[in-house]
Formats: C-alpha cells, sequence, structure tokens
C-alpha cells in the first residue's frame, strides 16, 4: 500500500511540474523558434531536467560546405572574426570541405544520436558543387536537412538536384529590398537581386505547398520604409510569378557578435534603433503576408534584448547544437565558428583530423568543460546568437523547478513530449 501511494504522488507531482514548464513555455515569448520544440526532445530534455545536460547529444549540426564565398558583406561575421581571411584572397578548391569529410561526420554524428544538419557559412554554401551529393549523404544517414544561401550561385538544375533529396527547408538570404540596397550589402552586381528571385521562384514551381519549406531570410538595424516596401513587393511578385507565396519570411537583427580581439559585444553601435523594429515590420508587412499566405516570423525577444542593452551573462544550450568548418574543425557557438583569434580558437573543442569520432570528441573533457563555463558564465557567449532563444527558455525552466530526481525528470519530459511535435522540430 505504502509503495502504491509513494506510486501516486510522484506520478502527481510529474503532472504538476509538467504544467509548470507547460506554463513556461507558454510565455508571451514572441517568435521563439527554439522554444516550441524543446519538450520534443524527450531524452534531452530529460537529461536537462536532472541536472545531467552534459550528457546531452546535439541535435542538430551546422556545417560549412564552402568557406570560398562570392559576395563581400561588410556585415559578414566570418570576415570579422578571421575566418576567411585566407579563402577571400583567392578562389581555391582547399576551402572546399571535401565528401570524404563530409560522409564521415555525417555518419559519425548520426551514430552519436544527432537527427540534423545545416548547410550553411563560412562561405557560400552553393559555390561547393558537390552540395547535392552532400544532401544525399545526410539522407542516407538519417539526417534531415536544410539549407541557408544567399541564392546568388544557385542555378535551376542545381535547385533540381538538390530537392531531390528532400530538404526540410532551404532559406535564402536577402537582406535587402531593392537591387542597390541588395548590392551595396554582397556587392554581387545590381543584377543578382532579380536573378535570386528567378531562383526562388524556379524552387517555389518545383515545390508543392506543405512540403519542403522555401523561406527568405532578412537581418535587420533599422526598418526604413522603402526597404520594407521593397520586401513586400518582392513577396507579392513572387507569389504571382510562381503560383504559390514563400511559406515564410524570417526578419532578425543584424549584429555584430564579437569584436576584432574575439571577444562578445555586448552593446550594438544602433542598439536603440532595434526597439521599433518589429512593430515597424508588422505595420507594414503582416496584412500582405497573410493576404498572400507567406507566414512572418520576427524574433521579438533578440530585438528587444538587444534595444535594452541586455547583456548576456550564461548559455545553458551549448549542448543541443554545435557547428563544424570546412576542415572538420568542430566549435561550441556556431558565431564563433573559424575565428582566428586566440579567444575564438579556445572555442574550438576538437577536430577530426585528430582521428577521434565525433562521439569521441563531444564527450570529451575539453567539449563539457566548455559547456560548463558558458552555464556558470565564466565565458559569455555574445549579446544575442543562435541558441540564446533555447538558452532563455531552458534557464526559465531551471528557475521555476530546479533540478529534479532522474526518475521523475524521465516522466515529465515523457509527459510533455505527448504533444504533436512542431515543424522542423529536429533543427535547433
Amino acid at each position: 500500500m505504502l509503495q502504491g501511494s509513494t506510486g501516486q504522488i510522484e506520478q502527481s507531482d510529474s503532472h504538476r511540474i509538467a504544467a509548470q514548464i507547460k506554463n513556461v513555455l507558454s510565455a508571451p515569448w514572441g517568435y521563439m523558434d527554439a522554444t516550441g520544440k524543446i519538450a520534443a526532445h524527450q531524452e534531452r530534455l530529460s537529461l536537462f531536467l536532472s541536472g545531467a545536460e552534459d550528457d546531452i547529444t546535439p541535435a542538430n549540426i551546422e556545417i560549412w560546405p564552402s568557406l570560398t564565398c562570392t559576395a563581400r558583406c561588410h556585415s559578414c561575421p566570418y570576415i570579422r572574426n578571421g575566418a576567411r581571411r585566407t579563402a577571400d584572397r583567392t578562389l581555391d578548391h582547399d576551402y572546399l570541405m571535401s565528401i570524404e569529410l563530409w560522409g564521415r561526420l555525417a555518419a559519425e554524428f548520426s551514430a552519436a544520436g544527432g537527427l540534423s544538419v545545416t548547410f550553411t557559412g563560412g562561405g557560400e554554401p552553393t559555390v561547393n558543387k558537390n552540395l547535392a551529393t552532400f544532401a544525399a549523404i545526410a539522407r542516407q544517414n538519417g539526417l534531415e536537412w536544410g539549407l541557408y544561401t544567399n541564392g546568388a550561385s544557385l542555378t535551376s538544375a542545381m535547385i533540381d538536384d538538390l530537392l531531390a533529396y528532400n530538404p526540410t527547408f532551404i532559406r535564402v538570404s536577402i537582406n535587402s529590398g531593392s537591387p542597390a540596397a541588395h548590392h551595396a550589402l554582397y556587392r554581387l552586381g545590381a543584377e543578382a537581386y532579380g536573378y535570386i528571385q528567378k531562383m526562388v521562384s524556379h524552387m517555389l514551381r518545383r515545390t508543392r505547398a506543405g512540403g519542403s519549406s522555401i523561406g527568405l531570410g532578412y537581418i535587420m538595424t533599422h526598418a526604413a520604409p522603402s526597404e520594407l516596401t521593397g520586401i513586400r513587393e518582392f513577396c507579392v511578385d513572387l507569389a504571382a510569378s510562381s503560383g504559390r507565396p514563400v511559406d515564410y519570411i524570417a526578419i532578425r537583427p543584424a549584429l555584430t557578435y564579437y569584436d576584432r580581439s574575439g571577444m562578445p559585444v555586448p552593446v550594438q553601435p544602433r542598439a536603440p534603433d532595434f526597439g521599433d523594429i518589429p512593430s515597424r515590420c508588422r505595420e507594414m508587412l503582416a496584412e500582405t503576408c497573410e493576404r498572400i499566405g507567406t507566414k512572418l516570423q520576427i524574433g521579438d525577444r533578440a530585438f528587444e534584448a538587444l534595444a535594452n542593452a541586455r547583456e548576456s551573462t550564461v548559455c545553458s544550450a551549448t549542448q543541443w547544437a554545435t557547428s563544424s568548418t570546412e576542415r572538420g574543425h568542430l566549435y561550441l557557438l556556431s558565431e564563433a565558428n573559424g575565428g582566428t583569434s586566440k579567444e575564438l580558437r579556445q572555442l574550438c573543442y576538437g577536430a577530426l583530423a585528430d582521428r577521434m569520432s565525433f562521439g569521441e570528441l563531444w564527450r570529451s573533457p575539453d567539449r563539457r568543460r566548455l559547456s560548463q563555463e558558458f552555464s556558470r558564465g565564466v565565458r559569455r557567449p555574445p549579446a544575442w546568437h543562435k541558441l540564446a532563444e533555447l538558452s532563455i527558455a531552458l534557464e526559465s525552466i531551471r528557475r521555476s523547478i530546479g533540478i529534479l530526481k532522474p526518475f521523475t525528470a524521465r516522466q515529465v519530459s515523457a509527459l510533455l513530449s505527448t504533444n504533436p511535435k512542431p515543424a522542423h522540430w529536429k533543427f535547433i
């Protein structure tokens, strides 16, 4: 009888704690992509709830198929952190990830429990003409895959090859609302803006609604009406020429992550301007997006944090995702990936050239120490970064319920995982 009563009490506690966590996650976060995904990762959440977060295996890995890039964006974080210093001097095949290296990394990441890969840069991933083979390798190893691209090196044939391997998403980073603004940012010529629009239209015509998600990305330091009008017209023209709209446009802050010495930049140069961007974007874009069927995704929390110069002191989410350069150097934060300063080089926890597997490198004392230093505030992350949303949510949960016993943690995470999984839940 006593054992039965104890079990009922534990079950009751688990339901109460699960309700607390649901309440935390249902707070008015604004658009926070990572927050809604937490409960979908039952085992990872259980480890976090029991205080064993350093045993979590990353759900997602970002890799650089190429460090070479045809664009020269003045705001590129990998120009600022020195990663592209040598590669930008020449277009050389040495700055492309090899098929063999990606094949090895994909197999080892999947075997360790990884779920997805995002092809990004670094450089421009579509400069690597083997990218469709990279996508095939991802699928062969049970990994979902997505792509961030500036779109300028895409061709119709490359798009068809990529779509054959069922991407979860492709996001084209436009980051501007006119040909002139696009050239001022990317240095790709005045005709690039129109060319990229044609390539996105080709993608949309080759995909069905509800299949691979096709979106546009915009980073902003301010919201000029002329640029917002250009964004609106770009999306309307795409919907008209393609017979369907882009699935979403994602708007987030353009920021400087690190200074030249590799230290996080706590206050952005135009910090006060960030506060009005979400409301201005909604005022100019929301009605049109709703009418044509495009989701408007705005990083409210990011803009708010930067506008208030809210300095990030800890990161409690470094275990949930990782990144790799084209040479197989593994970094804890994607924004630091490939950094050449002394500070940023310390965020590399290993390299596949060391002949250790990804799993061995991830479980190494160096990686665990780095994760712990970030979670304890010994090392500070950038003012905002890829894992910031997830970190805020995890820290809110930890403050609300503390650390649970392993059995209770498993029960709670099981209760939370019964909800339908959100879209793209394997990507963090």
